[in-house]
């Protein structure tokens, strides 16, 4: 007889799948207790870390509001557990898309638990795959739905893959992090890679095929309580400081602004977008193209800069769908549409290897609400700074500080001045050396060019105090990081 852990339309479990849960609980606790007599370090209720939480007021709150708030102590399951996310949802479901799920990929998310609000609905959807374990096991992978199906004889159960790969994850993750896992904010699910195109149960990169399929953001993967509003992380993204999300609901998508340039490359921006609007439309025999903003309005005006990077950013998943819908990508397969649908698209993504690109060039011509390109900047940077963005758009004093109210927020200020007054008063001595004291909410790629040169500033760390947590667990932080000491000598 072959369980499937899923849930049924009801919402419940099956009488037999309640009675597999059991065991399996059972089955796990006992492990961890095993796990913690052998290695008394790792324990559960374990919060030691070598990041100073209480270096803000917001980050000691977030460490108090975990442990002392009451101690569950959940495993990681494919569903949600705890009571407050089963009775209002989630008001942020934080996605983190990883085969390995490895010890680079922890620090980014203890960066997340650090700094969102409000913890307490925030949820973690980790999609992962478990193929290290599973030829070791009679467990497999459904085709069709990508559960994790155990097989079961009349002499043994198996404890299965996915429980392996729950506990690796659970004793690799960060303090904080862990805490949320036991706290079950967090659930774990095996992609089928498969299904959505991907190049191995080993390997999701490049993951654009996954995220441009339709049924990705809907059901298949998604629970009723997940959020609409997704804020995708991968391992190389940091967040820096408090990211109420909130203060991000009106967007259908934000990630940090690229270079806004005209000319004929792929990253001349101001220029790509509206040249692959038309050929989208033009592939499709469409005749009536909806107006697009032009080259000069992108490079000019900063309600329509170039922005949206993918690894660090917030997306609504319901504008993703009708995005898709519109304009899916030319292979019908990878959109998951029906034949109808696809047919019926008056546009056609032909040419766009990146997953960012093609949602923010549909989302902007449907009409999506997006932020200006310094809100963006005020979000997440990857090349360009705050300072950066406004310089090149000529933005004044005022409008700039409008904006940081409107998206920053403190816990003693939520307004978020208190951040940036304070960025910009101990920024003064750093500017006359070439240092923006702007820093945004996160930080994707802290290794690119333009944050090489102080990667390794007190500035940077105190204001980003995990930075140098993800840069130093990735292989290419670690080679940037050798290369400046090099440079130094």
């Amino acid at each position: 007889m072959t369980i499937l852990l899923k849930r049924d339309v009801t919402g419940n479990h099956t009488k037999n799948s309640r009675r597999r849960s059991v065991r399996l609980l059972a089955s796990v606790v006992a492990i961890s207790l095993l796990v913690i007599l052998q290695f008394p370090s790792v324990s559960l209720f374990d919060y030691a870390s070598d990041v100073s939480f209480e270096s803000t007021e917001a980050r000691s709150e977030q460490r108090s509001s975990l442990s002392h708030s009451q101690r569950l102590n959940f495993t990681l399951q494919p569903l949600y557990q705890n009571p407050t996310i089963l009775k209002k949802n989630c008001s942020v479901t934080v996605l983190f898309v990883d085969p390995n799920l490895g010890k680079d990929s922890m620090w980014a998310l203890e960066s997340v638990v650090a700094n969102i609000l409000p913890l307490e609905t925030t949820c973690v959807l980790l999609q992962t795959s478990v193929c290290e374990f599973i030829s070791s096991t009679d467990g497999h992978i459904d085709a069709a739905t990508g559960a994790i199906a155990i097989q079961e004889s009349s002499n043994k159960t198996e404890l299965y893959d996915y429980n392996r790969k729950a506990q690796q994850v659970r004793q690799l993750a960060e303090p904080l992090f862990g805490k949320l896992i036991d706290r079950g904010n967090v659930r774990m699910k095996v992609l089928n890679h498969s299904r959505y195109n991907l190049k191995s149960c080993h390997n999701f990169y490049n993951p654009s095929h996954l995220l441009e399929n339709y049924h990705f953001w809907g059901p298949d993967e998604f629970l009723p309580e997940d959020s609409d509003l997704i804020l995708m992380m991968q391992g190389d993204a940091v967040l820096c400081h408090e990211l109420n999300v909130d203060k991000w609901k009106d967007v259908a998508w934000v990630g940090a602004p690229w270079p806004a340039r005209k000319g004929k490359q792929p990253w001349h921006f101001c220029s790509f977008f509206p040249k692959s609007w038309k050929e989208f439309h033009e592939h499709a025999g469409s005749t009536n193209i909806p107006t697009f903003p032009t080259d000069d309005q992108l490079c000019t005006d900063t309600s329509f800069g170039p922005q949206g990077n993918g690894g660090l950013g917030l997306r609504s998943r319901s504008w993703l769908r009708k995005a898709i819908e519109y304009c899916p990508v030319v292979s019908r397969t990878i959109s998951g549409l029906s034949q109808q649908q696809y047919d019926a698209a008056p546009c056609k993504a032909t040419n766009v290897a990146a997953e960012d690109i093609y949602f923010v060039t549909i989302l902007r011509g449907i009409g999506a609400p997006l932020p200006n390109n310094f809100e963006a900047a005020l979000f997440s940077m990857e090349l360009r700074s705050p300072n950066a963005i406004a310089e090149q758009y000529s933005l004044n004093q005022t409008l700039m500080e409008a904006m940081v109210q409107r998206r920053w927020y403190s816990p003693t200020d939520p307004s978020g001045m208190e951040y940036y007054k304070t960025m910009l008063q101990q920024g003064q001595n750093l500017s006359s050396q070439g240092i923006d004291p702007l820093i945004p909410i996160g930080v994707h790629k802290p290794w690119n060019d333009f944050l090489r040169k102080r990667i390794l500033e007190d500035y940077l760390n105190d204001q980003c105090p995990y930075m140098k947590h993800v840069v130093e667990s990735s292989k290419y932080g670690r080679k940037h990081i050798e290369e400046m000491k090099a440079a130094a000598k």
